[in-house]
């Protein structure tokens, strides 16, 4: 189900919970203050609501919450919970993949997909990186790399730092040393 027809659904109002008359949709823009990294930063939204045509109660919507969310992440310069989703889907494999893949937990990502918080700029980073092939695959690397350095222990960086800086055949000595 889509985000817009999901949105579509909150909107159909039986009546007002206090009089039982009819409600009305209407939009406001709202500010709110957030901490950033340069102290207190205020944003704009808008706010949707609902507000009855006899007694004139109002109803704060979801989708208010949502837009504040979002316009928070966009002044932080992160991704927002769709662009996050938009990146999971576009990944060949499962969220569990995914996630190992990036180095958070599954429950992180729930979190910034429902909302409930901001990934930090670093895992926006990795988040971003996992958005396009060749970051998926260099992520790939990174991850096989770390997994032959915890299986090697010491010596396995060792050996590579060698093999890098261009002293193969002490590398390769090594190698035979240590029977890989």
């Amino acid at each position: 189900m889509s985000v817009a027809r999901k949105h579509q659904e909150r909107r159909e109002f039986k009546g007002c919970p206090d009089c039982g008359k009819s409600l009305e949709v209407q939009t406001r823009k709202q500010t709110t203050d957030f901490g950033g990294a340069n102290g207190v930063n205020v944003v704009s939204f808008i706010e949707p609501y609902v507000v009855c045509s006899a007694c004139e109660m109002e109803f704060i919507l979801i989708e208010g919450a949502d837009n504040q969310h979002d316009a928070v992440c966009r002044a932080l310069g992160r991704l927002t919970a769709v662009d996050i989703l938009r990146v999971v889907r576009s990944f060949n494999g499962t969220r569990e993949e995914f996630c190992n893949l990036i180095g958070v937990g599954e429950a992180s990502l729930r979190r910034w997909i429902r909302r409930a918080a901001i990934q930090d700029d670093s895992n926006d980073r990795l988040l971003r990186l996992a958005s396009i092939p060749s970051g998926v695959h260099e992520l790939r690397k990174v991850k096989h790399q770390a997994e032959l350095d915890m299986a090697l222990g010491d010596v396995g960086i060792v050996l590579r730092a060698n093999w890098k800086h261009g002293d193969r055949e002490r590398a390769e000595s090594q190698m035979k040393r240590f029977a890989l």
